[in-house]
């Protein structure tokens, strides 16, 4: 894909950088500080890559919707796996005879479903 990529003069790159510290700040309102500094080095990196010319805003924008989007996706995944697990986990819960097999297998599901659960959520935090 060609693209044209625009070189920020000097100029630009101040007015950039100022639009990036306000926003900056806006953050450090809205987030706990674990969460800022999670974010810092990436956000710098990001920015040097724009006002480099190496990508340009509307890249990085796309880039970070489709990242949003993926994040989105999986995050209702779990909470449709977190509702399942409940019901399963009620199943067990009210479950008379525990001896009989079928218990068994269930409560192997309901495991499984928790692993996966797991799994989801350190994907969810890449």
């Amino acid at each position: 894909m060609n693209v044209e990529r625009h070189v920020y003069t000097d100029e630009e790159a101040v007015e950039l950088r100022t639009a990036h510290m306000l926003a900056k700040s806006i953050m450090g309102h809205s987030y706990p500080q674990n969460v800022i500094e999670a974010a810092e080095k990436r956000s710098e990196e990001d920015f040097e890559r724009i006002v480099s010319g190496e990508v340009t805003r509307a890249e990085m924008e796309a880039e970070l919707l489709h990242q949003w989007n993926k994040k989105e996706a999986l995050q209702q995944r779990i909470d449709e796996l977190k509702k399942e697990i409940k019901v399963g986990q009620e199943i067990l819960d009210n479950w008379k005879n525990k001896k009989h097999r079928l218990y068994e297998r269930h409560k192997s599901c309901v495991e499984g479903q928790r692993q996966r659960l797991d799994e989801m959520y350190r994907n969810l935090l890449k």
